[in-house]
């Protein structure tokens, strides 16, 4: 029974640090060049050289910019192997470079929309979704494609107009964030964002729609890239909301690429931290998260439990008696063994190890008997805890998705108030439309007939003069 006790207890502390410790997620974004411009119908060298680079990488999702066809992005995740790589989102927008994301887990839901489509932003460009599931939890990953020039909107001398379009379509990506946030019933939501977003290299400072992506609960990280000739590097920034970055951005050093190619690795399920510019890269920027303090605080609790478990079957098997003289004797018995004596005394020997005998027999059974109730004590006591950690989490689902379809009930209402109210202001310019055309109909015939008169009056003038 006791090593069903240890089993137990080790049972328990792994589904905890399973549930704790969430799985690392490492996200790599590249810039390709030379497909197109290597002149040949099969750019399979080239591809070749580019999953060479990102392949030791071992990343669980690529966010590559420069693949102009989707059978291109078919290719490079092949050449992935042997992990295995699927093609999780191919985004094609007006007047920028298709965008593709490729992850080593199977999407629950994956889509691309341009900023023009969202009927809020006349901006080209757009951004690609796909969620992931991860167990009980969920990773939202989001590419925004924000077309301009990030840093010119960082002068205060620069026309304006830009700079609030790609404010604009910052606030609706974090409105689609949220709207996702409240729709989705997982036990932990969690939400990146890769996208060309720049700061001003002197001060640090980042451009208002990475600051409007900050107000909405997004903490900023920018990869130690060096920014030539004043323009901005494509998706050197990072913005991640209920998750923490396990270490500084890197920059993979390699020759295949002009562009370099930057690294993220962050624990979902933990709070972002501060902006990180691209000065303290070098330095190890990610701290202890309370996520990572509870985990710890956990790992305390169940080494606390198995070392009382322990020290009690020590201290049962510490009381029962040692049989140092007894042997045993059948089922559960100790017999005291006593030579034959010939002395005087030997009758009141064979009595007083009569006695012995009955109590040890009687102790014996008081520790069985004690045993017996710390084991159904404690056996109880971690059913009651398992199935109370397990309904309260089946409550908070349930109420989570009561939560969902109570907000989804109310937006369809609010829906279908407001089609009938279209429908009836449809309706009054319909009837007003048909109350006009019978009046125009009225007037018609009544020209038709004045005109009809006059040409009878112009075809008889001989009638008219005699009628005078």
């Amino acid at each position: 029974m006791t090593r069903q006790w240890i089993v137990w207890c080790v049972v328990i502390a792994w589904m905890s640090l399973m549930e704790l410790h969430a799985q690392s997620l490492r996200i790599v974004t590249a810039q390709l060049d030379g497909l197109d411009a290597a002149g040949a119908a099969d750019p399979s060298a080239r591809l070749a050289e580019i999953a060479e680079v990102l392949r030791p990488v071992d990343a669980d999702l690529i966010v590559v910019e420069g693949v102009s066809q989707r059978a291109q992005a078919a290719k490079l995740a092949t050449l992935l192997k042997p992990a295995s790589y699927q093609l999780a989102v191919f985004a094609a927008f007006t007047n920028t470079s298709p965008t593709l994301i490729l992850s080593k887990r199977q999407p629950f839901g994956a889509r691309s929309a341009e900023w023009r489509a969202t009927g809020q932003v006349e901006l080209p460009g757009g951004f690609a979704f796909a969620g992931f599931r991860s167990g009980t939890n969920a990773f939202c990953f989001y590419m925004a494609n924000f077309p301009g020039d990030g840093l010119a909107s960082l002068n205060a001398s620069a026309d304006p107009l830009p700079s609030r379009k790609r404010e604009l379509a910052a606030q609706y990506l974090a409105h689609h964030v949220q709207w996702l946030s409240s729709t989705l019933s997982n036990h932990v939501t969690s939400f990146c964002i890769v996208g060309d977003l720049v700061v001003e290299p002197q001060s640090g400072r980042l451009e208002n729609a990475g600051r409007i992506l900050q107000q909405a609960g997004f903490g900023a990280w920018l990869a130690p890239v060096t920014m030539e000739s004043g323009a901005a590097l494509p998706f050197t920034t990072l913005l991640a909301r209920g998750a923490s970055l396990r270490s500084a951005p890197a920059v993979i050093p390699q020759n295949v690429l002009k562009q370099p190619v930057c690294v993220y690795e962050i624990n979902p399920g933990g709070k972002p931290g501060s902006f990180a510019a691209s000065g303290v890269a070098g330095k190890n920027v990610a701290s202890r998260t309370p996520a990572a303090v509870v985990f710890w605080v956990w790992v305390g609790v169940i080494v606390g439990v198995c070392v009382l478990t322990v020290g009690i079957w020590w201290f049962v098997r510490r009381s029962t008696p040692s049989p140092a003289i007894f042997r045993s004797g059948g089922e559960g018995q100790l017999v005291l063994e006593v030579d034959e004596v010939s002395t005087p005394g030997g009758e009141a020997l064979r009595e007083e190890a009569q006695r012995r005998q009955t109590r040890a027999l009687e102790a014996e059974q008081r520790v069985e008997e004690t045993t017996a109730q710390v084991r159904t004590g404690l056996l109880h006591h971690l059913q009651s805890l398992v199935r109370d950690r397990f309904v309260g989490w089946l409550s908070a689902q349930r109420g989570k998705l009561l939560a969902s379809h109570h907000t989804g009930a109310e937006q369809v209402l609010e829906l279908e108030e407001r089609l009938q109210k279209i429908q009836g202001h449809f309706e009054e310019q319909i009837q007003s439309r048909d109350q006009r055309i019978t009046e125009l109909e009225r007037e018609i015939q009544a020209k038709e007939t004045l005109i009809r008169k006059l040409l009878l009056a112009r075809a008889n003038p001989s009638n008219q003069s005699s009628a005078e």
